[in-house]
């Protein structure tokens, strides 16, 4: 249990392999909505091998998760499992001053080697090429807390002494919807009446794919995300808000699928004769269009995306379509390609109109297909 997302039977199969003969790996997935559950069954060929392996990865860590490896309880038999130990608490901690090839099992090793327990290790990455960002967290037992401090701060780990100090907590956020804004209201406009109010830490406002040669055409909403506090009053206070003329309606983001949530176009971007449509794979279910258009904004104007839903849930099906400028379209490709978004190493490929052979499996939204579609999502499930 406690399987990173995304993994293929084969990657679990390697790590049992070490202990004896695996006969089979099923990986748990939601029967709705076909996402991984995070944990899975192991086969091997003997008890004895299933012992040795319950001993070797029970506790160890893979990809920056502590795994969780017991034999399974007979069906109605009754977990006596005793409840979480909450004397001890987690705290997190952040690790800087990384060297940029140091991994997650090197700053483990690295505070084994003091004798303090970490939980759970993780290195912060770039979006854009998986490259490391320099920095990391790690969570331990409150108890350690002191000891890691003090005996981790200035470490010399491949060459650069660690800077170790309790994280910062994240300030809770308030995402913010603008609508009923005017056409003929430039998007500068919108985005400067916002941040006279206050600082926001992200600004969307979507391009109309009916008027793409006009640099201000959009599709008359915005959606802003402040610090929860800024958010709430920007909505109390901005009920009757009007800007050119038009009474505009302010309230809460909802997410996509919830009443009252902004409305996604229907069927992939439409075509635009400077564009190029790529197909993007292996998202998180909880990744939004905004992220995307972020991403991809780099490399050449975005035109529009498009994330598929389960029209039961109104959920993501874990890929996208993205619409973007030709001349950026190829360059995107290769260095978004691989690179990990929230925790997922995406696929980023032309698309190909349904029908077309391409050179992989299955396919992706309403009218396009996709070389590869690669969805789905994980938890922290037990083994």
């Amino acid at each position: 249990g406690n399987l990173p997302f995304g993994l293929e039977n084969s990657a679990v199969e390697e790590v049992f392999a070490e202990y004896g003969t695996v006969t089979d790996v099923y990986l748990m997935k939601d029967r709705v909505t076909g996402q991984d559950k995070g944990f899975g069954f192991v086969t091997m060929s003997d008890e004895e091998e299933v012992a040795k392996a319950i001993e070797g990865v029970d506790g160890s860590f893979f990809q920056g998760r502590r795994l969780v490896a017991r034999v399974p309880l007979a069906k109605g038999e009754r977990n006596t499992k005793k409840a979480p130990d909450t004397s001890d608490p987690l705290k997190r901690l952040y690790v800087g001053n990384l060297d940029y090839e140091a991994t997650e099992e090197d700053l483990l090793a690295a505070f084994n080697e003091k004798g303090i327990e970490v939980k759970t290790v993780y290195v912060a990455r770039d979006q854009s090429d998986g490259s490391s960002n320099g920095y990391g967290f790690c969570s331990l037992p409150e108890s350690l807390f002191e000891k890691a401090t003090q005996e981790m701060t200035g470490y010399e780990l491949m060459g650069r002494a660690l800077k170790v100090e309790e994280a910062a907590v994240k300030t809770p956020k308030k995402r913010v919807y603008i609508g009923g804004i005017s056409y003929d209201t430039p998007i500068e406009t919108v985005e400067t009446m916002c941040r006279d109010y206050g600082e926001f830490s992200d600004f969307f406002m979507p391009r109309n794919p009916e008027n793409y040669d006009d640099e201000n055409g959009h599709r008359g909403f915005a959606i802003v995300t402040y610090e929860e506090s800024v958010g709430e009053k920007f909505i109390e206070e901005n009920q009757e808000l009007e800007v050119d003329g038009k009474l505009l309606t302010v309230s809460e983001a909802r997410p996509k699928g919830e009443a009252g949530a902004p409305r996604q176009p229907r069927g992939p971007p439409p075509e635009h004769p400077n564009s190029s449509k790529l197909y993007v794979g292996n998202l998180s279910f909880y990744t939004p269009a905004e992220t995307l258009q972020s991403a991809f904004e780099e490399f050449g104007e975005v035109y529009e995306v498009y994330m598929p839903q389960e029209p039961s849930t109104g959920s993501s099906r874990g890929f996208a379509f993205v619409s973007i400028a030709k001349d950026g379209a190829a360059n995107a490709v290769k260095e978004l390609n691989d690179a990990e978004v929230d925790g997922r190493y995406i696929v980023v490929d032309f698309a190909q109109p349904r029908g077309e052979k391409t050179g992989g499996g299955g396919g992706g939204g309403d009218d396009f297909d996709s070389a590869e579609a690669d969805d789905g999502f994980g938890g922290d499930d037990e083994f």
